[in-house]
């Protein structure tokens, strides 16, 4: 049951396919939101030299929900957390919160 929950996570996490409900809310990227969007990005990418530590990742969160962000050491949990906190510039993309 860990191996598969293990390969699941990181399989998430290489596909970077974070996708919650709402996400037909957002129009023309961040242009538009409903006001239940409390957080979402649009291709987010943070570099480290030439290393793609995120890469275009896309994820709606709507008030009321509850997400985990989870996967093995090294993952880019806290890179992400990091990158829509302020705490390091992104790339490319945008997120809004």
């Amino acid at each position: 049951m860990l191996a598969l929950m293990y390969s699941f996570a990181c399989a998430i996490l290489d596909r970077v396919a974070f996708r919650g409900r709402g996400a037909d809310k957002l129009e023309n990227g961040l242009g538009t939101m409903s006001g239940d969007v409390i957080l979402a990005t649009n291709g987010l990418c943070v570099y480290f030299g030439g290393v793609a530590a995120l890469n275009k990742l896309h994820v709606t969160v709507l008030e009321g929900q509850i997400h985990g962000l989870i996967g093995p050491n090294g993952a880019r949990k806290t890179t992400l957390t990091d990158a829509v906190s302020g705490l390091i510039p992104p790339t490319a993309g945008r997120y809004k919160i």
